[in-house]
């Protein structure tokens, strides 16, 4: 399994959000979430389960289609709020 560019929280949230998959698959990060079984009621649910596992608040100027685009694009935008707070 290729290491994951995030931690492991962040992995077990995404891997709860996507439909039909296995557990075992590698999640790219490069991959859009629709392509990962992850539709707009899955991205919402992992937005708000990424709030609350990490302590943060995502501002709504934030969730733009380039931050939701990909679990990379996620990732650096949840990276970058942490690193505020």
């Amino acid at each position: 399994m290729t290491e994951q560019p995030w931690d492991e929280k962040f992995d077990h949230l995404l891997r709860s959000h996507r439909r039909l998959a296995e557990s075992q698959d590698t999640i790219a990060p490069d991959v859009p979430f629709d392509l990962l079984g992850i539709d707009s009621l899955g991205l919402l649910g992992l937005i708000v389960d990424s709030e609350e596992v990490f302590g943060i608040e995502f501002p709504s100027d934030m969730l733009t289609s380039d931050v939701l685009a990909t679990p990379g694009t996620f990732w650096q935008a949840l990276k970058d709020l942490m690193s505020m707070s």
